[in-house]
């Protein structure tokens, strides 16, 4: 059995590439491709570069974007992706996740 950072990595390509094909083929490649998704390491050509306290990080899908940057619930341990909700100087993922601690 493939390891679960296999299988979501290859799903995630497998996404990448029928929305690029839904979008209508293969886009331009601007050089992003050489470096890769820095989560994952895909190299396909359809990669988006994202800015974030002023520095640019790139990825070939949200998925990637969000386990790579998004910060983590304090009680849970599950990615905001959201607002989610600060207590104390912590960060969770709901209410619910909030008054439990």
């Amino acid at each position: 059995m493939a390891p679960v950072k296999d299988v979501a990595t290859a799903l995630a390509h497998a996404v990448a590439q029928v929305s690029q094909s839904w979008w209508g083929g293969a886009r331009p490649d601007d050089g992003r491709a050489l470096h890769g998704c820095e989560h994952c390491g895909g190299r396909d050509g359809d990669l988006m570069e994202i800015r974030f306290q002023g520095r640019t990080r790139t990825f070939d899908c949200f998925k990637c974007a969000i386990h790579a940057m998004a910060p983590l619930c304090c009680d849970c341990g599950s990615p905001v992706i959201g607002h989610g909700i600060q207590a104390e100087g912590r960060m969770f993922c709901s209410p619910h996740c909030a008054a439990a601690e």
